[in-house]
């Protein structure tokens, strides 16, 4: 059905990323990233017909990363238009040819010279965004088959639809597979008592927050078994994390290092769920403790595990583990709510 962008980028955020089409494993929310050479404007002036993809695609697009700068965001698109791979051009005829073969044939044909026209003088990304739009599509998605070969990748017709995570050098945003176990939980001193226990009074106040506003949290993982790693997008640090059962009912949480599962709930690999959507949102380690924290002999565990789950998942695709020791340098913000 055609969209009203005009409407929806007016919405509270978490009612935008409940409607986006901008999802990836088991239908959650896809974090997704733009990379740029470009320096002195904001997530606000990104140009219409901006790609976002994968961080390995961000990347691969970049063929100098030194100097260049990492958008990560989600996207509020609602009603995209499938093309076939870009190939790699992402030029206005290039799109339009594609266009050319989709359903949105008839509706941009006929401003087609007017459009050319256009990119000549440098306005026609801004003129094809604003046909698609007139006509009800708000973005456009795609199997990359250029970059990070068979993942998804989308355009964004309009700055709004863009929904800033952080941004920061390209070096300094990484995928969990990319840094290695002690990177990944960051320095640690491991001892029992630093274990936690959430039934204390002093959690009160975060259950409770939990149980109130679990439904509308942003959904950043899911498993098979319905269990779900919701954003707890509006309490302090930029990447906590709460989980829900199948039931929609609140069974732990993970707070930069700090984590919690119900016993009963326990021994099912669920702490890598929200130890590994932290580690995405963040691009780095999940712990967010630069300076060292303090584990518990089984939460220590839990986050060596979540590290070996994702660099495990990352070589069944194809990903081939790294460490880009350059990648230490620079500084890396976290955009907070």
């Amino acid at each position: 059905m055609p969209v009203n962008l005009e409407i929806n980028t007016r919405q509270p955020k978490r009612k935008r990323l409940a409607y986006t089409e901008v999802r990836g494993l088991n239908d959650a929310l896809q974090l997704v990233h733009h990379a740029t050479r470009e320096h002195g404007f904001a997530a606000a002036d990104i140009a219409p017909l901006s790609h976002f993809g994968t961080r390995t695609a961000a990347k691969a697009r970049i063929f100098e990363q030194e100097g260049a700068r990492m958008f990560s965001a989600h996207l509020d698109i609602r009603n995209p238009l499938h093309l076939n791979d870009m190939h790699g051009n992402h030029d206005v005829p290039s799109l339009l040819n594609l266009i050319a073969y989709s359903s949105a044939d008839g509706a941009v044909a006929a401003r087609r010279g007017e459009i050319l026209a256009a990119d000549a003088v440098g306005e026609g990304e801004e003129m094809l965004a604003r046909t698609l739009l007139d006509v009800g599509w708000d973005g456009i998605a795609y199997t990359n088959n250029h970059e990070d070969p068979g993942s998804r990748s989308w355009i964004i017709l309009d700055p709004a639809q863009v929904m800033l995570v952080s941004e920061g050098p390209v070096s300094q945003s990484l995928d969990p597979w990319e840094l290695d176990a002690a990177e990944f939980v960051g320095p640690a001193s491991i001892l029992p008592h630093f274990a936690i226990d959430a039934g204390e009074e002093a959690y009160a106040s975060l259950w409770d927050m939990l149980d109130e506003c679990g439904d509308d949290m942003p959904v950043l993982a899911r498993d098979q078994d319905g269990w779900e790693a919701r954003w707890i997008d509006n309490w302090g640090l930029a990447a906590n994390i709460g989980l829900f059962d199948g039931c929609g009912v609140a069974r732990g949480f993970y707070l930069g290092g700090e984590s919690w599962i119900d016993e009963d709930a326990r021994g099912a690999g669920r702490s890598s769920l929200m130890i590994n959507a932290a580690a995405d949102l963040l691009g780095g380690s999940p712990t967010q403790a630069l300076l060292g924290n303090g584990f518990s002999p089984a939460g220590y565990a839990a986050h060596l595990s979540a590290h070996r789950k994702i660099c495990d998942w990352a070589r069944d695709q194809g990903y081939v583990p790294a460490v880009d020791l350059s990648a230490k340098k620079g500084d890396w913000a976290p955009v907070m709510p």
